[in-house]
């Protein structure tokens, strides 16, 4: 899937479980969506020219211009420190001592995009960013906390999107060939039901907001999130299995080798 479509997918599921709290706590919002954005893209660290690379994202739009002046600048920092500081010494590590047998290597759609590999990831961006925010005294442990929840949640995002598409992803990797992938080929002269699916939940956020804004909704914040949560779920079952054709199988992943084009 694009860089693109990781980040707007994974920004609206949660912009749209936030929208009854963005005026009461736009602070605590701001961080979760930032935190959000940038595990969105953070599994794709393992690829030679991914977006979270990048200064600048391909989104146009107010909200490309909120991304690219707010969170993109952020992006390569996170990308870089995570290939060079996380990713690759990691993959080196664990391929010689204790996964050893299980032949980890670097490669696309492998360490990266498993549950071990985020959870490694997620652990040392904490320790690196605990180091850097108690050198320069901002260290906030609310919103430090929130951060770091929010970019393990992006990160897990990106796996489930990446499930949507042919390759697929291996959840499980290195320790099972379980594979989870669907029909949706990863290029942008095919990424048609990816660009719907992300402009149909741009344009709920955008609805409940008018709602909400309007005092339309005279229901409760936590009966309207409760409802918002079913809504998401029904939404992402029907674009996974109906629209993308997800489906379960065992075998060995094909990576792709290079995905400079695709974002």
């Amino acid at each position: 899937m694009l860089g693109r479509h990781h980040l707007l997918l994974s920004l609206f599921t949660v912009a749209f479980l936030f929208v009854p709290y963005f005026e009461k706590y736009s602070e605590l919002t701001l961080f979760v969506l930032i935190g959000v954005a940038i595990g969105s893209l953070i599994p794709d660290a393992d690829s030679p020219d991914a977006a979270i690379f990048h200064e600048k994202i391909h989104v146009g739009g107010n909200v490309g211009a909120v991304i690219n002046n707010v969170v993109s600048p952020l992006f390569p920092a996170f990308g870089y420190i995570t290939k060079y500081a996380i990713y690759k010494p990691s993959v080196y590590i664990f391929g010689a001592t204790f996964l050893k047998k299980y032949n980890v290597v670097e490669r696309h759609r492998g360490f990266l995009h498993s549950f071990f590999g985020i959870a490694t990831s997620t652990v040392f961006t904490a320790v690196y960013l605990l180091i850097l925010l108690k050198l320069v005294n901002l260290l906030n442990w609310r919103y430090f906390l929130i951060f770091m929840l929010s970019y393990s949640f992006g990160a897990l995002m990106h796996l489930i999107e990446d499930s949507a598409t042919v390759t697929g992803t291996q959840y499980n990797y290195p320790f099972s060939n379980f594979i989870v992938k669907g029909k949706l080929i990863t290029r942008s002269d095919s990424a048609r039901m990816p660009e719907y699916f992300t402009r149909y939940l741009g344009f709920v956020v955008v609805a409940l907001l008018f709602v909400m804004k309007l005092g339309y909704l005279s229901y409760s914040n936590w009966f309207i999130s409760l409802l918002s949560i079913i809504f998401l779920l029904l939404s992402w079952v029907i674009f996974m299995f109906l629209v993308a054709g997800a489906r379960t199988e065992r075998g060995e992943l094909k990576s792709c080798p290079n995905v400079k084009s695709y974002f």
